[in-house]
């Protein structure tokens, strides 16, 4: 079984950069399993942002009894972490670099307060609309046989053979779900990222961050959360963070699409 490193895990959330916002999600009543299963969006319109996790509670005091949280009770956190593949040439980063239409990620993620693990492939169609094809692995599973290669070429075109592990993502999540809309809105705090053969060099330049996604569908501009966003004087952003990752552990060298998240992170 797959444990969450200590050094990439970092302290609890609750002690962490976001530690002001958890009392404010400890207010959301937690979400059933019938409604997280009606709120799965794999396929959905998503707007993304980049905000300090200091900006959090005045964000989402206004939506409590709006929404509900899913898998919150007393940690309101919960620590997923994330092993990214690219091919040699890092098709996957510059397609989203380059802002192709259509654009792949391939990724194994691990669901720790669940005990689960999925080989996922997220592709976007545009810059608001993406879909999700999920096959199920053995919990703590980090690497790609036979049969995962042909999900992902059957899923992508790209052959799966020439994949490779190329960094590491962990973080911890409160998702947000509409009850009168369907809608999930999520926080990704404590962002901790390193390159896939060497976790004990962590990246914490964005830890102090939160990257939030709204999905939707059908899209609409007027639910609670994108209200919430209007009034705080939030603008969307092209926000990825795997081209983050890469950009910040140096792993590539063309990276001026990222300047500005990695001027919010303070790097060079």
């Amino acid at each position: 079984m797959l444990a969450v490193p200590q050094s990439l895990a970092g302290a609890p959330v609750d002690g962490g950069p976001a530690a002001p916002v958890v009392p404010v999600l400890r207010r959301f009543e937690r979400a059933s399993l019938a409604m997280i299963e009606r709120r799965e969006l794999l396929n959905r319109y998503d707007r993304k942002l980049l905000v300090d996790a200091a900006e959090l509670p005045a964000l989402i005091e206004p939506l409590v009894g709006k929404y509900v949280i899913a898998f919150g009770g007393q940690s309101t956190f919960s620590p997923y972490s994330t092993l990214y593949f690219d091919t040699p040439a890092m098709r996957c980063f510059h397609d989203h670099r380059k802002g192709r239409r259509l654009r792949h990620k391939v990724r194994i993620r691990h669901y720790h307060d669940r005990k689960i693990t999925f080989l996922e492939v997220k592709s976007r169609r545009s810059d608001l609309v993406s879909f999700k094809h999920r096959l199920p692995l053995a919990f703590g599973t980090e690497t790609l046989g036979a049969a995962e290669l042909a999900f992902v070429t059957a899923h992508t075109g790209i052959d799966g053979a020439t994949l490779a592990p190329m960094v590491w993502i962990d973080y911890q999540r409160a998702t947000l779900i509409g009850v009168d809309h369907t809608e999930r809105f999520t926080l990704d705090v404590d962002v901790r990222a390193a390159p896939a053969g060497e976790r004990s060099r962590v990246d914490t330049s964005v830890a102090a961050l939160a990257f939030i996604e709204i999905k939707q569908a059908p899209i609409k501009m007027s639910t609670p959360v994108m209200r919430a966003v209007r009034d705080r004087g939030l603008r969307p952003a092209s926000v990825s963070k795997y081209c983050t990752a890469i950009a910040a552990l140096g792993l590539a060298t063309t990276r001026a699409r990222f300047r500005a998240v990695l001027r919010a992170t303070e790097l060079p």
